[in-house]
């Protein structure tokens, strides 16, 4: 499982690019078959090494792929999900809210976070902010 995780990771970050690239030529392909390119399979293993991950409560790796995930233009669907584990992995299994709340806030900013994940994620940031220790 470490070894899958660890070659999905590496992958990821060797294969990280913009989403369009004004340099190439005009001829770009539709988004869909973004889907079946190694970039996002290895994207798509990730997110499911997520949850394993989280199911044997190692939640500081489980972060950490999910941070690597987001820095990365891949899988723009999935980006409010992996805001929602993020924040959720820090403030209740970490205990971090400060860290939860600035990534709250870095994820309200992300265009790609659709309607329900960002009303989660607000409802999320509104509850760190009423605490005392992330003031």
């Amino acid at each position: 499982f470490c070894e899958v995780l660890a070659n999905a990771r590496e992958r990821i970050t060797l294969n990280r690019k913009p989403v369009l690239d004004l340099t190439e030529s005009v001829d770009v392909e539709p988004e869909f078959f973004q889907a079946f390119r190694a970039p996002y399979v290895y994207a798509k293993l990730c997110h499911q090494c997520i949850k394993i991950l989280e199911k044997l409560k190692e939640y500081e790796t489980a972060v950490e792929v999910l941070k690597e995930l987001l820095s990365s233009d891949l899988c723009p669907a999935y980006r409010g999900r992996w805001w929602n584990r993020l924040i959720l992995d820090q403030m209740l299994h970490l205990k971090k809210p400060k860290e939860a709340y600035l990534d709250s806030l870095k994820a309200l900013k992300d265009s790609y976070v659709r309607t329900g994940d960002r009303l989660e994620i607000e409802d999320r940031a509104m509850r760190l902010w009423k605490r005392k220790s992330v003031k």
